[in-house]
């Protein structure tokens, strides 16, 4: 049976419908997709300027300070070794006129001796090249210095005695420790490093005695209890 040419053309129309509606939708479909915020992950970027490892570099110049403060020249290094002496010496002669204690007397000239023969031998090392230069070190062990002195004039009899030998004692033991740490380790003249390395033993020396002469003493001990 033949189809009614209305029916025929509604047919069409109504095909021709359905088949753009259906690729529509279809298109539709990915433009529903493409909004995936995919440019919104650049937010992530604020997380950036976690670049404040920029102050990190004063750090470093704090390290590299104190690895230059503690690398002294030769000439510092004998100045230090100095004024360690003349410390030495000075206290020594003070021991030997105001010390109670024959044996402490004895003690502070063989003291006073081996120190005078330090900076003998500083005074040939200083014929070449070299000379005494100011340090941090230098200075504050001269400020430390004087400061003991002040303390000791105010002390007479066996407390005088005692507090000679305990801060001569402390005095040798810290110079042993700087002699190895900084002064050997920065030398570079062979003939100063050389001089330098050997102190050591010398000031270890010395605090024995000390403490030998300490130990004899019985009002040290009951001093130190006070």
């Amino acid at each position: 049976m033949k189809l009614h040419p209305t029916r025929s053309k509604l047919a069409a129309a109504m095909f021709a419908l359905s088949f753009a509606a259906g690729t529509a939708m279809a298109q539709d479909t990915p433009t529903r997709a493409d909004p995936a915020p995919a440019p919104r992950a650049a937010p992530a970027t604020p997380a950036t300027p976690a670049s404040p490892a920029t102050p990190a570099k004063p750090v470093a110049k704090t390290q590299a300070g104190a690895v230059s403060t503690a690398a002294l020249t030769d000439g510092q290094i004998l100045n230090v070794v100095k004024t360690l002496n003349d410390a030495g010496i000075e206290q020594a002669n003070e021991a030997i006129d105001q010390a109670e204690s024959a044996e402490v007397k004895q003690l502070a000239e063989a003291i006073k001796a081996d120190h005078e023969a330090s900076n003998d031998q500083i005074e040939k090392l200083l014929d070449g090249p070299l000379d005494l230069d100011e340090s941090e070190l230098s200075e504050s062990l001269a400020a430390t210095t004087e400061k003991t002195h002040e303390r000791l004039q105010d002390l007479e009899g066996a407390e005088y005695d005692c507090a000679y030998l305990q801060h001569t004692a402390d005095t040798h033991k810290s110079a042993a420790a700087t002699v190895t740490s900084q002064l050997s380790t920065s030398a570079k003249d062979p003939a100063v490093k050389q001089f330098v390395t050997g102190l050591a033993s010398k000031h270890q020396g010395h605090e024995k005695q000390v403490k030998t002469s300490l130990g004899k003493m019985p009002a040290c001990s009951s001093l130190s209890k006070r």
